[in-house]
């Protein structure tokens, strides 16, 4: 009789599912359990072994569910475990194909390409990806500012550092040029300045990227909850059209000095 209960409940009650009490579980058995419960909605994977080798075994999993019944009803996922390899998540808009919610905290193989890739998704109504600073404040601007998104809530906590970007756009051509100059006229010299020159030229790229991430200017933006907590380089936010957005999280960013909002709907600024 309990056995049947069980059944029962793991067939038609259980939505939502979290690994962290599974520790002892094998991805493998994980990966039974998951088969026999249709009706889960939202799955959290955290705390998952490594026995097959750092951080493999989410990459397995989640494989293992892209193949699954599941992967087509499932609606929310949260990876908390870190992930090995940026093609598992690649291949995530074309198997959860219901995707309405979406969490990746401080996952290194996150990428500005990827991250796009995901914000697409027709489905996709939440973002949460915190404490991931080498995604770039570009790709948070672009997906901020897209006309096509579907998201409602964002949240890019602690994002936007270009010390972790591993990436970096050029210069503007002024300074780019007279960089580039300097390190010529270095070159007729000693190795010493060659050697200066090329420190004073990535300090001026350090310094028109920093002035860059400084700003964040988007000029329409349709989510209704942003959360941009934490932001250490930004100074000024320009946000003059936010028709829905109800909600905006701006704390900790220590060094904001000013904000320009539009928006006739917001109840909670923080």
């Amino acid at each position: 009789e309990c056995r049947s209960l069980t059944a029962r409940w793991l067939s038609n009650d259980l939505v939502a599912l979290s690994t962290k009490r599974l520790r002892g579980w094998s991805v493998c058995r994980i990966a039974q359990l998951l088969r026999r419960v249709p009706s889960l909605r939202a799955l959290t994977l955290d705390g998952l072994p490594e026995d097959a080798g750092p951080c493999a075994s989410v990459d397995e999993l989640l494989h293992a569910v892209f193949a699954m019944p599941l992967a087509g009803v499932l609606t929310s996922l949260t990876v908390l475990s870190p992930l090995s390899s940026p093609e598992t998540l690649f291949e995530l808009p074309q198997r959860l194909v219901a995707l309405e919610v979406l969490e990746i905290p401080r996952c290194a193989a996150l990428n500005d390409a990827l991250v796009e890739r995901l914000a697409a998704m027709p489905t996709l109504r939440q973002l949460k990806l915190p404490h991931n600073p080498h995604l770039s404040h570009e790709l948070v601007e672009a997906i901020l500012g897209s006309s096509t998104s579907t998201l409602d809530s964002v949240d890019f906590s602690r994002c936007g550092d270009r010390r972790w970007s591993s990436c970096l756009k050029p210069a503007r051509p002024r300074r780019r040029a007279a960089a580039q100059q300097s390190a010529a006229s270095a070159s007729t010299s000693s190795p010493s300045s060659s050697a200066a020159a090329a420190v004073a030229a990535a300090a001026a790229d350090e310094a028109v990227a920093l002035q860059r991430e400084a700003l964040m200017r988007v000029p329409r933006i349709l989510a209704a909850h942003l959360v941009l907590r934490g932001w250490r380089r930004l100074r000024v936010l320009h946000l003059p059209s936010a028709p829905r957005l109800v909600t905006c999280n701006l704390s900790e960013c220590i060094f904001l000095e000013e904000v320009t909002l539009c928006a006739g709907r917001l109840r909670s600024l923080q």
